[in-house]
């Protein structure tokens, strides 16, 4: 009966309606009890897989297999690793006790592990489930939500086999060099994720900003001379 009461909140909160007191549940009730179920809904389109995005959950930016969603003011990165898929290529994950929270996860012919690290005031979630990932930082507070609207997503994708063996088989997927490996969670210190492509691009946004802003101080001080 109580497991039927969490599952019941948790679905009114990704179907939109208020849950107030969704923070006193635990991380693997808010998970498990949203990934494990069996989701056909979808409302998002692309090449080779679909997937539901719930309420609340705004598109950023994407292309067809990454894409920077908001929640809560809070970036959500995805991404989608088709040829992972296409291959049926298997992971081995070893759970961690150095961080705040670490778990496989494992449901039928889904895998995939959660991990949540305390990095400095804000908690860094690395999600890959169902060959795809989800990462981003979030407030304590936001915490659950960020993990039930991930779970949501993430156990939603589902494949379109003709249309994947279709883009690999014309090689119209590319490999790149530098490719991102969706099974390495990455403590924040690896230069292979998503997160890490973002926040790379915004320092180069900044800096072209700082140059730009020391070209105009330069021509003020010599309007000045």
């Amino acid at each position: 009966m109580k497991k039927l009461i969490v599952i019941l909140s948790l679905l009114l909160l990704v179907t939109g309606c208020t849950v107030t007191r969704i923070d006193k549940y635990g991380i693997d009730d808010v998970v498990e009890n949203i990934l494990y179920r069996e989701n056909d809904f979808s409302n998002q389109h692309f090449s080779g897989y679909k997937y539901y995005l719930p309420q609340g959950v705004t598109i950023l930016e994407k292309n067809e297999y990454n894409s920077t969603l908001l929640l809560n003011k809070e970036k959500m990165y995805l991404y989608v690793d088709v040829i992972s898929y296409f291959h049926k290529s298997k992971m081995n994950y070893e759970e961690k006790d150095d961080i705040y929270y670490s778990k496989e996860l494992k449901n039928k012919k889904s895998f995939g592990y959660l991990e949540v690290t305390l990095v400095d005031d804000m908690y860094y979630v690395d999600m890959m489930y169902n060959y795809a990932k989800i990462e981003g930082y979030t407030e304590k507070r936001n915490l659950n939500s960020f993990l039930v609207n991930a779970s949501y997503i993430l156990s939603s994708i589902q494949f379109n086999d003709k249309v994947i063996e279709s883009l690999i088989g014309e090689n119209a997927i590319e490999y790149k060099e530098e490719t991102f490996d969706i099974f390495k969670s990455d403590d924040r210190k690896s230069d292979s994720s998503v997160l890490d492509y973002d926040e790379e691009y915004d320092n180069i946004i900044k800096e072209q900003e700082l140059k730009d802003e020391d070209v105009i101080t330069d021509n003020d001080d010599k309007d000045l001379e």
